[in-house]
């Protein structure tokens, strides 16, 4: 029986002929993974060509940095230490106008505070009381009560 196994060799393939409808099924098949790849290389390309640019304009954002850092370098070393302090010492007007401009942004903040607190609690305390107004108000009530 051994000798029997190696002797047989397999039987040929049978080639068959498709049927229309599958046929139909791999040409459907064919051409989804076909619109699936277009799509990849697509994306691919306009993310590429997104890329391009945005590399470019780092390098040169980062050449312009190195540049700039060597002028100052250079420059500041040619002058004295009182020279440097006089270029950056910051003009009276532009200094008074931060310090305003700082005064109103903490004004604006506190009223943004005010105004948030005030959303919170609801209409409820549009018009608030004190102590004294509800025991004026409770008077009231009780004349008008026996003015009836």
């Amino acid at each position: 029986m051994r000798q029997r196994y190696f002797q047989e060799s397999p039987p040929p393939p049978q080639h068959r002929q498709k049927k229309p409808q599958q046929l139909d099924a791999n040409a459907d098949a064919v051409d989804f993974v076909k619109a699936k790849i277009h799509r990849y290389f697509g994306i691919l390309a306009q993310r590429v060509g997104d890329l391009v640019p945005m590399a470019i304009d780092m390098y040169l954002v980062q050449r312009f940095g190195h540049d700039l850092a060597f002028r100052v370098t250079n420059a500041t070393q040619a002058r004295s230490d009182r020279e440097i302090k006089e270029l950056l010492r910051e003009n009276s007007d532009l200094a008074r106008r931060r310090t305003d401009v700082q005064h109103m942004l903490t004004k604006l903040t506190t009223a943004r505070e005010v105004l948030d607190d005030f959303s919170a609690c609801g209409t409820d305390s549009l018009f608030l009381s004190t102590d004294d107004d509800d025991e004026t108000d409770d008077d009231e009530t009780d004349d008008d009560e026996t003015d009836d």
